[in-house]
């Protein structure tokens, strides 16, 4: 039977190396997976003990990247490196497919490599590989990007590497990460008709008062008539439209640029946070939305052997809202004084009480991650029916407004021709 020499990672830091009997180079691979070993490579005695002249042993290792040096990364450079987002949602997918198929640790970033398209995905694995390469763990090799792996992804990799279940936690990983894309693209659909209506509402009211309304107020200049105030407040919006026609454009255009690169700081989003929780039916909608994903993470982490306490830390980072995340992260300080879940939840204002009964319900049968999980499918399922729900709502809302604000200038325009009209009978 043929011997294979092999080099593979044992835990997050240790690595071996040994000699191994199978049939081929993939029953090989199944033989050191089974004993919790993460191969990083794999190397055929027979081959390297015949003679070959003309050709090198071949290595069951990760290819070297064909496409010429690639730019290494400071620290600076990887704290700041971003992705799309359905980048890194492809990426888990297939990291957690090659590494239940056995293949080497080294060669997947090699074979993703291959199949980034995107310059910055291509420096991100191409660093990871190069880290591990070097004998860091997978999980440390991640922490250097903060904005691409977060503190719940980090720690999962890092408990998979530990317990020898590295695939196991993909998997999970992918499957979360598919149930938050989907919450995601629910919301974003339900809200482009509504957006589009109100931005398409604005740009048809902007045009009007500075291109249209113009050329009929030269009719009611040729009157000299007495206009109503109504009007007049209509004709001086007109004038400022008209005269900063292109301050109002640039200013717009430039809010949207700066936005879309820089985002909202977090000094803004304390101030904004708590006042979007306080809209009808939106903030209800973000109230759920959070608490779903803050049950999803927690039951995620708690699932993988990863501490409660710890758990609750990383979870309540994984929270968009300020204000949420805020009341979340105390959690932690009450379960490390001796609190049980259930007590530590009943200081945060945003988590109803069907939530806390929930988890007292876990908490006492000692089935605490079953409850988790039916509580975040029940809150899924209501943020759904929520989203249908504000759709309805804003999109007649959106309606009537912009409908009201053109018939006002509408209005305001055949009033004078109205008052004429009345005069010369």
């Amino acid at each position: 039977m043929p011997k294979f020499n092999y080099k593979a990672k044992k835990g997050p830091t240790e690595i071996v190396q040994g000699e191994i009997d199978a049939e081929s180079e993939d029953a090989a691979l199944g033989k050191i997976a089974a004993q919790g070993l993460i191969p990083l490579k794999l190397e055929s005695l027979s081959k390297q003990a015949a003679p070959a002249p003309s050709a090198a042993p071949r290595k069951k290792e990760a290819p070297t990247p064909s496409s010429g040096p690639v730019k290494a990364l400071d620290l600076a450079e990887k704290a700041k490196l971003q992705i799309k987002r359905r980048d890194f949602e492809i990426f888990t997918r297939q990291f957690a497919i090659l590494l239940k198929a056995n293949v080497p640790l080294l060669r997947i970033f090699g074979v993703l490599q291959k199949q980034a398209d995107h310059p910055a995905f291509k420096l991100l694995l191409t660093d990871i590989q190069d880290q591990i390469r070097a004998g860091n763990s997978l999980s440390d090799a991640l922490r250097n990007y903060p904005r691409i792996f977060n503190a719940l992804y980090v720690n999962m990799i890092e408990s998979g590497e530990i317990s020898g279940t590295l695939d196991v936690v993909l998997r999970r990983l992918s499957d979360f990460s598919q149930k938050e894309a989907e919450i995601r693209s629910k919301i974003q659909s339900a809200m482009i008709y509504p957006i589009f209506l109100f931005v398409m509402g604005i740009a048809t009211v902007f045009l009007l008062l500075t291109f249209i309304l113009p050329r009929l107020m030269k009719v009611f200049e040729d009157l000299g008539t007495e206009l109503p105030e109504i009007t007049k407040s209509v004709i001086t919006a007109s004038h400022f439209c008209q005269d900063h026609w292109m301050v109002i454009v640039g200013t717009v255009v430039g809010l949207a640029v700066l936005f879309k690169t820089q985002g909202i700081s977090k000094a803004q989003r304390k101030i904004i946070d708590p006042f979007l929780l306080k809209i009808p039916v939106f903030g209800d909608l973000i109230k759920k939305t959070e608490t779903t994903k803050f049950l999803r993470s927690l039951e995620l982490l708690y699932e993988n052997g990863i501490s409660l306490y710890k758990a609750v830390e990383v979870a309540a980072r994984t929270v968009d809202n300020i204000a949420i995340q805020v009341q979340l992260e105390t959690l932690r300080e009450k379960l490390q004084g001796g609190a049980t879940l259930t007590q530590s939840m009943q200081s945060v204002s945003y988590i109803s009480d069907f939530v806390i009964n929930m988890i007292s319900v876990g908490e006492e049968s000692g089935k605490l991650t079953e409850a988790v999980q039916e509580t975040a499918s029940f809150y899924e399922q209501e943020a759904n029916q929520t989203v249908k729900l504000a759709t309805a709502l804003i999109e007649p809302f959106m309606i009537l407004f912009i409908g009201g604000m053109i018939g006002f200038i509408v209005i305001a325009m055949l009033l004078p021709i109205f008052e004429i009209s009345a005069n010369a009978k």
